[in-house]
């Protein structure tokens, strides 16, 4: 922080007397009658020497200082759980909960137990005291490894998800289980990921478009997850990996948190040994102090979310930002790269419950910009064999993309073998595009020398793509039955019939346009209308 700032922080935040302690403590003398002004000034210039900064950490006592200590990088806090953190007993407080320290009390809440120290005062505190040592969780042996036959398939898994309209289901709605156990067949990878893997892959992919090959299309990915642009409308961070924490919506902070939040966090994973696994624990620590990641800041949030059973989380704190919101997007980022092969994950234990680290594999590296030897493997090229007898396709089994068209518009008879039919092309149709875009499909797999028999197979199928309209404002008159001229004319004179739909009860419907041309054809035949 600039100077200016953190004396703009202090005058805000601390009265007269609260930076008179502070000068006491540092040995700096001071005039009852110097404006509050003038006092700051002092405490910056006092907290940035090193020798009057000694003075004042001396003479705390040795409580107190784990306490500033904790303040300075947490911003806010208990003395219970500056208790439970450092594993020490802090006496600060008489039996009815206030605080007996001389410098202490001047920071703590007076009608809550939270201890203070802001934004202006940590910055200053920072150049004097070191940031803690993290905790890092043990090394085990319960890893998952991640497919990199993934990659592999990427393009093939967005056709999937178009033959299953999963692009048409609601964002929020479960995946079907026929769709779990259809994935499952469909794509042979080396290892069986689990539901909760296939719906992050999915739902991923949900709003992707296939670029020019497999890799281009996991780089477009990462690049839209990367920068908050995966989707316009839902926040897949929020739904799959934070779904037991309620109310983001009435908070523009987390908006913001993330947005930044994730490209903070994939930034920071480049920074470290690919080579060696990331302890989750301390990665997010290490975030949620840096000074400078002010997405993750204290005081940010406030108290204004809630979780499954619980009616509101205090968010004042830093462990409660990291708690429920910092670890849930860190091991979402995880599991994300996991998904996708990037990484693989190491568990607590053998429960598979809680993820403790994760290292990037060497599709991870190369698709995050670092060194790697992962070799972009170049893709086969896969031909569509259209009988010529019947009306079957078929395509070799391992083209998996080819395999999931045919199966969206045919039924299997035989191994890459599918009949196809009017009823099968059509079946998940919802709309005249839909038919038109299949048929480009089966028209942009077809050899140049089509069979005749499919020739007219396509023929015919663009004949059946029916338009039905839904005209608003018809006009609807009655056709006079006893007048058997004006019946032939109407009935018979193809310019006249064209303009205007049959209806129950003998009458005509016209658009209004229609109208107007019926009323013209008719007053040039002796009719007025």
């Amino acid at each position: 922080m600039y100077r200016d700032d953190i004396i703009d922080d202090l005058m805000e935040n601390y009265s007269k007397s609260s930076l008179q302690v502070l000068l006491n403590y540092m040995g700096i003398q001071f005039k009852e009658s110097q404006n509050k002004l003038e006092l700051i000034n002092s405490v910056c210039d006092g907290l940035t020497n090193k020798e009057t900064f000694n003075k004042f950490f001396s003479k705390l006592t040795p409580e107190a200082r784990k306490v500033v200590e904790h303040l300075t990088w947490d911003g806010i806090s208990t003395l219970n759980h500056i208790e439970s953190l450092n594993h020490i007993k802090i006496t600060l407080d008489d039996y009815y909960g206030n605080t007996k320290d001389p410098f202490i009390k001047n920071f703590k809440s007076s009608y809550t137990k939270y201890i203070l120290f802001s934004t202006g005062l940590r910055a200053l505190l920072k150049k004097g005291i070191k940031r803690p040592d993290y905790k890092k969780c043990e090394l085990t042996n319960f890893i998952k490894y991640t497919d990199l036959g993934i990659v592999e398939n990427i393009c093939a898994i967005i056709d999937f998800i178009e033959s299953e309209n999963i692009n048409e289901r609601d964002f929020k709605l479960k995946i079907l289980v026929r769709t779990y156990k259809k994935f499952e067949e469909r794509f042979n990878l080396e290892h069986i990921y689990s539901n909760k893997i296939i719906e992050i892959i999915l739902k991923f992919l949900q709003f992707q478009q296939s670029q020019n090959n497999n890799y281009q299309t996991l780089e477009y990915l990462f690049n839209n997850y990367k920068s908050g642009k995966l989707s316009a409308v839902y926040n897949i961070d929020e739904y799959l990996f934070l779904n037991n924490v309620k109310g983001f919506s009435n908070n523009r902070h987390l908006d913001i948190f993330f947005k930044r939040g994730r490209y903070s966090i994939l930034n920071r994973i480049r920074s470290y040994d690919t080579r060696e696994w990331i302890d989750i624990d301390a990665f997010v620590r290490e975030i949620s102090l840096d000074e400078e990641t002010q997405i993750f800041d204290t005081t940010y949030f406030g108290d204004l979310l809630s979780t499954k059973g619980s009616p509101g989380i205090k968010l004042d704190q830093k462990y409660s930002n990291e708690e429920f919101l910092i670890n849930p997007l860190v091991c979402g980022a995880a599991m994300f790269l996991y998904s996708f092969g990037c990484s693989d994950l190491m568990y607590a234990d053998k429960n598979f419950s809680k993820i403790t680290h994760f290292k990037l594999t060497s599709l991870g590296c190369k698709i995050m910009g670092l060194p790697s030897d992962y070799v972009i493997k170049e893709e086969k090229q896969f031909s569509f064999e259209f009988n010529s007898i019947i009306k079957a396709i078929s395509t070799p089994e391992e083209n998996i993309s080819g395999i999931n068209f045919l199966e969206d518009i045919g039924d299997k008879i035989g191994s890459g073998l599918y009949l196809t039919t009017h009823e099968s092309l059509f079946r998940n149709c919802n709309s005249r595009e839909d038919c038109e875009k299949k048929l480009e499909k089966v028209e942009e797999i077809a050899p140049k020398n089509l069979p005749i028999i499919w020739e007219n197979f396509i023929e015919s199928a663009y004949n059946r793509i029916c338009p039905i309209y839904n005209e608003q404002n018809l006009i609807v008159i009655n056709f006079p039955k006893g007048d058997k001229e004006f019946i032939d004319l109407v009935v018979n004179n193809r310019n006249i019939r064209k303009l205007y739909s049959m209806v129950e009860g003998f009458r005509g419907a016209f658009t209004p346009e229609n109208y107007i041309q019926f009323k013209k054809n008719m007053k040039e035949k002796g009719y007025f209308l």
